[in-house]
C-alpha cells in the first residue's frame, strides 16, 4: 500500500481508538444484516471504518460502486482492493474508467501516486488461468487515453517513477515495443540527461535495455543514447542494477553505431531522413565512402537541395554541412553544386536569423567557391 491510505489509516485508527460505542454497532450490525444495506445506510466514517476492518467481506460490485464516492479515501480503499481482487480474476471496466478520470482530475502527486502504484500491481500479475494477463496489457497499450495520461505524466518527477515502471513492466512483450518507443523514447533520452537521480536512472535504463533488445532505432536515437551512456559509464554510480545495464546497453549501442554505412545514410536520406549523429563530422566516414557517394551524386545533391530549401532548421544545417564534408573529400563536385544552382541557395541562408543555420551556410559555401576557384 502507498503512502496515501497508509498516512489516512493511521489517522483513521487513532479516531476510532477513541469511539468504542461507534464500532460496536458497526460489528452488530455486520453480524445481523447484509453488507449491501449496511453500506447503503452508513455514513463516511462508517463505511471507512469497514473499509478499513473488514474488506474481506465486501463483494465485488460494492466496491465498484464504491469508486464513485465522493469521499478520497474510500474510492481510493476501494481501489486498492480491487487491485487486490484482480490479481486473481477479469477486471471490470468500471476500475479501468475511474484510474483514468482520478489521474486526469486535479488530484495532488500524492494521490496519483497511489493510483499509479497499484497500476503497477494491476499490469504484473503472476500469470493466472482465470484471466489473461497478456491481454489485460494489450488492452492498456492501446487505450489512447490511458497512453496519453502517462505521456503527458511523465516529465512530472513525483509520479515519473511509477510511470516508468509501467512501462517497464510493459515492455517485456515484443507486440508492444515499438509502440513504446514510438511515443516514449524520445522522453525517456531527455529523462536520462538528468544523471542526478539514480533510482530513475535504474528504472529509465531497465526500459531501455528491452528496447534495444526487441526492436530498431533511429540513427539519431543511437547516437543520442551512445552519448549518454557512455557519459554514465564514466561516472561512479553506486546502483548495481544500473551499472550492468548500463553495460549491456553500452555494448549494443556501440555495435549498432558501428554498423551504420554510407548505404544506410543514402537510403535514409532519400526516405526523407535526415538526422543529427557524429558520422555527418567524421571526415573518415566521408573520405572512405566517396566511392558510393560519386555514384549517386546527382541524386545526392538534388535531395540535400531540397533540405536546405525546407523549414526544418537542423535539416537545413546538417544538408549544409553534409554539403560541405562532401566537397571537402571531393573538390570535383563543386561544378555540379553549380549546375544544380545549391551555391544560390546557400547564399540565400547566409542571411539566415538563426546563428547556425547562417554559420554552416557560409561553411559550405566558401568551401565550394574555394574548389571553384582552385
Amino acid at each position: 500500500m502507498a503512502i496515501f491510505l497508509k498516512s489516512a489509516e493511521s489517522k483513521f485508527t487513532a479516531q476510532m481508538n477513541t469511539s468504542l460505542n461507534f464500532i460496536e454497532e458497526i460489528e452488530t450490525a455486520l453480524q445481523n444484516d447484509d453488507i449491501h444495506q449496511i453500506i447503503k445506510y452508513s455514513s463516511v466514517e462508517q463505511i471507512s471504518y469497514i473499509l478499513y476492518k473488514y474488506p474481506h467481506i465486501i463483494p465485488e460490485d460494492l466496491l465498484i460502486s464504491l469508486l464513485k464516492n465522493r469521499d478520497t479515501y474510500i474510492s481510493y480503499k476501494s481501489f486498492s482492493l480491487l487491485t487486490d481482487l484482480y490479481k486473481n480474476q477479469e477486471h471490470r471496466k468500471e476500475y479501468l474508467v475511474f484510474f483514468k478520470y482520478m489521474l486526469k482530475e486535479d488530484s495532488n502527486y500524492e494521490e496519483k501516486n497511489e493510483l499509479l502504484s497499484l497500476f503497477v500491481i494491476f499490469i504484473s500479475g503472476k500469470l493466472n488461468m482465470n484471466y489473461d494477463l497478456e491481454k489485460r496489457k494489450s488492452l492498456i497499450i492501446n487505450d489512447e487515453n490511458i497512453v496519453k495520461i502517462l505521456d503527458d505524466l511523465i516529465f512530472i518527477k513525483e509520479v515519473q517513477y511509477n510511470i516508468l515502471l509501467i512501462l517497464y513492466v510493459l515492455s517485456f512483450n515484443r507486440e508492444y515495443i515499438d509502440k513504446l518507443r514510438d511515443i516514449f523514447l524520445k522522453k525517456i533520452i531527455c529523462i536520462l540527461k538528468d544523471k542526478s537521480r539514480e533510482k530513475i536512472l535504474r528504472i529509465s535504463y531497465s526500459v531501455l535495455v528491452n528496447i534495444l533488445k526487441y526492436t530498431n532505432l533511429s540513427i539519431n536515437q543511437i547516437y543520442e543514447l551512445r552519448k549518454i551512456t557512455l557519459t554514465l559509464c564514466d561516472l561512479n554510480i553506486s546502483d548495481e542494477d544500473l551499472r550492468n545495464n548500463l553495460k549491456i546497453s553500452k555494448e549494443v549501442l556501440e555495435k549498432k553505431h558501428a554498423e551504420y554505412s554510407i548505404e544506410k545514410y543514402t537510403e535514409d536520406l532519400f526516405r526523407g531522413i535526415l538526422e543529427d549523429h557524429d558520422y555527418h563530422y567524421d571526415e573518415v566516414f566521408w573520405n572512405t565512402n566517396m566511392d558510393h557517394i560519386n555514384k549517386n551524386i546527382v541524386d545526392i545533391i538534388k535531395i540535400l537541395k531540397k533540405y536546405l530549401k525546407s523549414n526544418n532548421n537542423e535539416w537545413v544545417c546538417l544538408a549544409c554541412n553534409d554539403i560541405y564534408m562532401i566537397i571537402k573529400g571531393s573538390p570535383n563536385i563543386t561544378r555540379l553544386i553549380n549546375k544544380h544552382q545549391v551555391n544560390d541557395v546557400l547564399y540565400e541562408l547566409t542571411k539566415s536569423e538563426n546563428d547556425e543555420v547562417r554559420f554552416k551556410a557560409i561553411q559550405a559555401l566558401y568551401a565550394s567557391i574555394f574548389s571553384e576557384w582552385n
